[in-house]
């Protein structure tokens, strides 16, 4: 028969065991507790300070330390242009629209990309029902840019068709494209480029220079933003030739040497070595198609241009388009209202049409010289 002090002497070596098991698993608990705190706590910034202070802006200019392969013009049928003048309102948007609708009238495979989040180009092309079914199922180019589903279903489900037209697509854009941009650029800028890191600068030549993009398309336009934004620098960095649309007046024209030694840098720096630029296009002048004379400001503006552009860039030589485009009239707006582009305006019709085999010669003739 138990008595009561063995039973009190039981009950005290249950607690000291009970206890004992508690001191264990308190400490467990702490340690557990410190790992996990210590691997939520941010990782330190890579970033020299001292460098930070010095740092002139120029995020792009940074040579690469192994880009993506840019697959040579040489083995693939597509050509990548960019529409690019870091200039706004020059009419990149327009050009390259009415470029796009001109070569698709010519039997051309044609993809539209635009690169501004002001959708620009989007608003041009698509119209309110196709639009709203683009924002419905998110298919927009920042999407791209932030890599969602391209490796596994590749670029078709992020086009859309314009006008209804089996060759002739675009890949739109919205405001959100800005936010992505922000943080692709900051991101890599407070991670530093180097340690195997991703460089944001290539995620667009790694999706178009695909097999699937060089099988589906003839041309590939990319609608720039008038800044060298993220979007602006994957553009130049897929691209095979860059183009300059240019209002022909003072100010406008002191904008490209600025473009162009904004290029060369970047060629220099090995970012982009393979781009051309193609050359430089007239826009919104009056000028006649027939004969393609533009009004004495414009000319004079023009000349100074091909000054300042040929001593910015002395060893390439700058193609200075004959065909420009002239200024918009009632006919070229009621047309872009009814059919999307000014292109199917008779007059601007044909001038869109002799730019555009400008346009393609040069491009030959680029090719033909090595």
């Amino acid at each position: 028969m138990v008595t009561l002090n063995q039973e009190l002497a039981s009950l005290k070596e249950s607690l000291t065991s009970t206890d004992r098991m508690l001191a264990e698993r308190t400490a467990e608990r702490d340690d557990l507790a410190a790992k996990l705190a210590a691997r939520q706590e941010p990782l330190p910034m890579r970033i020299d300070l001292n460098w930070l202070e010095t740092f002139d802006g120029k995020i792009w200019d940074k040579k690469p330390e192994s880009p993506p392969a840019f697959f040579s013009r040489k083995n693939r049928p597509v050509r990548f242009i960019s529409v690019v003048n870091l200039k706004g309102g020059v009419g990149k948007t327009t050009t390259t629209a009415n470029l796009g609708a001109a070569l698709a009238h010519l039997g051309k495979r044609v993809l539209l990309v635009d690169l501004d989040y002001q959708g620009s180009l989007t608003s041009m092309c698509l119209d309110d029902s196709e639009l709203r079914t683009v924002r419905s199922n998110k298919r927009f180019v920042e999407r791209i840019l932030e890599g969602y589903g391209v490796d596994e279903n590749g670029l078709k489900p992020w086009t859309q068709r314009i006008a209804n037209d089996k060759a002739f697509y675009l890949v739109p854009a919205e405001e959100p494209l800005c936010d992505v941009e922000n943080q692709m650029m900051i991101k890599w800028f407070l991670q530093g480029s180097g340690g195997g890191k991703e460089d944001p600068r290539y995620v667009l030549r790694r999706v178009f220079h695909s097999a699937e993009v060089q099988d589906a398309f003839d041309i590939v336009l990319f609608d720039c933003p008038p800044r060298l934004t993220t979007a602006c620098i994957n553009a130049l960095a897929c691209s095979d030739y860059a183009v300059i649309p240019v209002l022909p007046d003072e100010r406008s024209t002191e904008a490209v040497p600025r473009l162009l030694f904004t290029l060369r840098t970047l060629r220099q720096n090995h970012v982009c070595p393979d781009l051309a630029v193609l050359g430089v296009i007239a826009n919104r002048t009056y000028a006649t198609f027939s004969t393609k004379t533009l009004a004495d400001r414009e000319e004079a503006a023009w000349n100074y241009l091909k000054r300042i552009c040929d001593n910015e860039m002395p060893d390439e030589s700058i193609r200075y388009f004959t065909n420009c485009v002239k200024q918009f009239t009632n006919e070229a707006f009621d047309a872009a209202r009814k059919k999307r582009f000014a292109f199917h305006a008779k007059n601007f019709g044909d001038g869109f049409r002799q730019l555009t085999d400008e346009l393609l010669q040069a491009m030959q003739s680029r090719e033909e010289r090595g």
